[in-house]
């Protein structure tokens, strides 16, 4: 299990980085479906593989930037969408035990 979280990590880090300049470019362009789409294809990858690896905490940061994803079609979700860019940033290369220590969000 330590291989899958180590490669987790790795390719969430990196995807991170990417995914970043893409909400930069789409509060741009709200209308571009194509990066809002990208954007929640990349949360709710992380999502499902923490629900998988059992990260309770980043499960729950990552469907809450679901939420927000799902509500800013009518709301400026920007703000909070950097925000969390910023902090998942932080707990993906914590020790395992401290990314469970937060209950997850139901």
């Amino acid at each position: 299990m330590d291989d899958l979280l180590e490669e987790f990590i790795a390719e969430t880090r990196e995807t991170l980085e990417g995914i970043s300049g893409e909400i930069v470019a789409w509060e741009a362009d709200p209308t571009d479906r194509t990066r809002l789409d990208a954007i929640l294809h990349f949360v709710h990858t992380v999502k499902g593989s923490c629900g998988f690896l059992d990260l309770p905490r980043l499960a729950r940061l990552s469907h809450a930037a679901e939420d927000v994803l799902a509500a800013s079609v009518t709301t400026n979700a920007f703000p909070i969408l950097r925000s969390s860019t910023r902090y998942s940033g932080s707990p993906i290369g914590s020790p395992r035990s401290s990314m469970r220590s937060m209950p997850a969000h139901r």
